[in-house]
């Protein structure tokens, strides 16, 4: 329940901070992120991986209804898994946000430009970093 609960809270979060508040140098990314805190809420590994592929069809419903985010959701949370599969620090947590912050721009990125939906340059995701 409480895992469900920090779900909508990050969902809204995500959609308060997009919609009325424009920070244009951190774009808010809180229900990408909440996938580090999930990893520590969920015991079992395999509902954290199915729970995340869920979060992110939830996302793309919302979103961009392309489907894309469900395999990067599913994807960062393997890495996210990986990486915390031993021991665990503050300075550990803080990189891997930054890792998966990072990895979901640029496959947003790389997807973008292949599919060519949208005309966008290196220029365009250089000058958010």
């Amino acid at each position: 329940m409480k895992v469900f609960l920090f779900l909508l809270f990050t969902f809204f979060l995500d959609i308060t901070f997009n919609l009325y508040i424009n920070i244009n140098l951190l774009y808010p990314m809180f229900t990408l992120s909440s996938l580090i805190i999930l990893y520590f809420l969920i015991k079992n590994k395999n509902n954290y991986l199915i729970l995340s592929i869920i979060l992110g069809f939830i996302y793309d419903l919302i979103y961009s209804s392309t489907f894309i985010n469900t395999v990067l959701f599913f994807i960062i949370s393997l890495i996210i898994k990986n990486i915390f599969n031993k021991n665990i620090s503050i300075i550990k947590i803080l990189f891997t946000f930054l890792i998966i912050i990072f990895i979901y721009d640029l496959s947003l990125f790389l997807y973008v430009v292949i599919v060519n939906k949208y005309s966008y340059s290196l220029n365009v995701f250089l000058n958010k970093y």
